[in-house]
């Protein structure tokens, strides 16, 4: 069994207060290794309007294809880092007619429930980046600009 398992309380507990979030409900998981799932719901551009994300903890993969992607901007460390961990958290959303927006939402998400990321890899532009890069892009550290995503 894989060790310190990041809980649903925690998940919950990192999202609350945020402003990014207008509610977090638990979901049944529709991963079938999936620890835990949540519904988020996330506020819109205008009052009264909202979207939604998706967020869930499963076993990460047994190791890193380093054949199949280009590993850009990860240093030897990061891989490393990569190898070693036990749990990969996704996070879902739909990008709509504001896509920068949306986009700048699902890294503070993702900054929020994953404070010690080691790797994260952006599956619709099988693009990596290194832990550093998702802590760098939040609010009060400067915000990934359309040059690096």
């Amino acid at each position: 069994e894989r060790a310190d398992v990041p809980t649903l309380a925690d998940a919950l507990a990192a999202l609350e207060g945020s402003n990014d979030v207008r509610e977090v409900l638990p979901a049944e998981p529709a991963i079938e290794r999936a620890e835990w799932e949540l519904d988020i719901e996330l506020p819109g551009p205008t009052p009264g309007e909202s979207s939604g994300a998706r967020a869930w903890l499963e076993p990460a993969p047994d190791e890193l294809s380093l054949d199949t992607l280009q590993w850009r901007g990860l240093t030897a460390s990061d891989l490393e880092r990569g190898r070693k961990s036990a749990w990969s958290l996704v996070v879902s959303t739909h990008l709509g007619g504001h896509p920068l927006r949306d986009f700048h939402r699902l890294v503070r998400l993702l900054a929020l429930l994953a404070p010690e990321a080691a790797m994260i890899y952006d599956l619709d532009s099988l693009t990596p980046r290194s832990g550093h890069w998702l802590h760098s892009s939040v609010p009060g550290y400067g915000q990934p600009t359309v040059k690096v995503m």
